[in-house]
């Protein structure tokens, strides 16, 4: 009779993987309810549970393998007001909703940080917390493909860039901060090349999340904070993303050695649950002219973003074996360096003569 009971016992059990593993898929995206635009960068939570995704490049975004059953969708974005919807996901079937978010002025709650490690929420945080989202960020990378100065022209905090190979004298608070790219350190402070500021091409940056304060998580390093660039991610929808951009800069003269030019591909698409990306870009830099149309003098010690050239090779896969996990492998390969076609001349600050540049050849390698 024991043995019975233990059979029977077994068999409910192995039944109720059946009847509980009804699984289904919700989808959507998010507009501005104004203009009907597609809104990157949302944060999209179901409430009572820590399920949560960004919407893409698109606005869209998907979770799957859901228990089938009703939820509460709660969208957050820094400039709108939070949206909530009631949805009901059907087994082994995609639920799609549009949700419209209207634009006011809101916190930071829902927006989460993943540049302290725990994927908390901004507004959970003991720190004062910036998130540049995907609008603000495109627009920064119309005219600069410098990580650092997109962050010195939105972040006040920040100091202005000096626009050189070398990091030093720029300062997050007055002190220095740890650059993060996907998370991950981009610099050593026990042997600081202060090269840690622009080691990704900005075109590939799809926000920056900014964390004012030291942070003992991160380490040493972070003294006056954390700066994070996330890399653009794959639409969740499974459609093909791509994007070409060609851009160029010159003097008002439109002198030869004023002219430079920029152009970057990227592609990105997501199967099931992997999704990669790739992109390569290219930059070539010209000299810098001052107000009186006079070359600006480069350093040649620390180096010089202008008579550069630059390059990076960027590419990632990530796998999400559940709605709240992701793991990702990513290896981002950038170089750039001075072209080595110009020297500085000596200034003289009593006879008001600026410190030029002149062409030649300066000793040894080019930064």
């Amino acid at each position: 009779m024991t043995a019975l009971r233990l059979a029977a016992c077994l068999l409910a059990l192995a039944c109720v993987p059946h009847a509980i593993a009804q699984t289904g898929t919700l989808s959507g995206v998010v507009r501005d309810a104004e203009t009907n635009e597609v809104l990157p960068g949302a944060t999209v939570r179901l409430a009572s549970t820590a399920l949560g995704i960004t919407t893409d490049t698109e606005g869209v975004f998907q979770l799957n393998d859901l228990v089938a059953g009703p939820y509460t969708v709660v969208v957050r974005m820094l400039g709108y007001a939070s949206a909530e919807r009631a949805v009901r996901v059907e087994a082994d079937e995609e639920t799609h909703v549009t949700i419209r978010l209207d634009p006011s002025f809101v916190g930071l709650d829902g927006v989460v940080v993943s540049a302290t490690r725990t994927g908390a929420e901004a507004s959970t945080l003991p720190v004062k917390v910036t998130v540049i989202g995907a609008r603000e960020v495109a627009q920064q990378q119309a005219f600069t493909s410098s990580p650092a100065e997109l962050v010195a022209n939105v972040v006040p905090s920040f100091s202005p860039a000096r626009q050189k190979l070398s990091g030093y004298g720029e300062s997050f608070r007055g002190r220095s901060p740890l650059f993060l790219v996907d998370g991950v350190p981009q610099s050593n402070p026990l042997r600081d090349g202060s090269r840690d500021g622009f080691t990704i091409d900005a075109e590939a940056i799809e926000r920056v999340e900014v964390v004012f304060g030291a942070n003992a998580v991160q380490g040493l390093g972070a003294t006056g904070g954390i700066v994070n660039y996330v890399t653009t991610s794959a639409p969740v929808d499974g459609s093909l993303h791509q994007r070409i951009s060609v851009a160029s800069t010159t003097s008002d003269e439109w002198d030869g050695d004023g002219l430079g030019w920029r152009g970057q591909y990227l592609a990105a698409k997501r199967f099931g649950t992997v999704d990669v990306l790739a992109s390569v870009s290219y930059e070539r830099r010209g000299l810098q002219y001052d107000g009186r149309g006079e070359r600006i003098g480069l350093d040649n010690v620390q180096g010089d973003i202008a008579d550069s050239h630059s390059r990076n090779l960027l590419a990632k896969v990530g796998w999400r074996p559940t709605a709240g996990q992701r793991l990702q492998l990513m290896v981002n390969d950038f170089r750039l360096a001075q072209d080595g076609d110009f020297v500085s001349t000596s200034g003289d600050r009593d006879a008001g003569l600026p410190t030029l540049s002149v062409a030649g050849e300066p000793e040894g390698t080019p930064p």
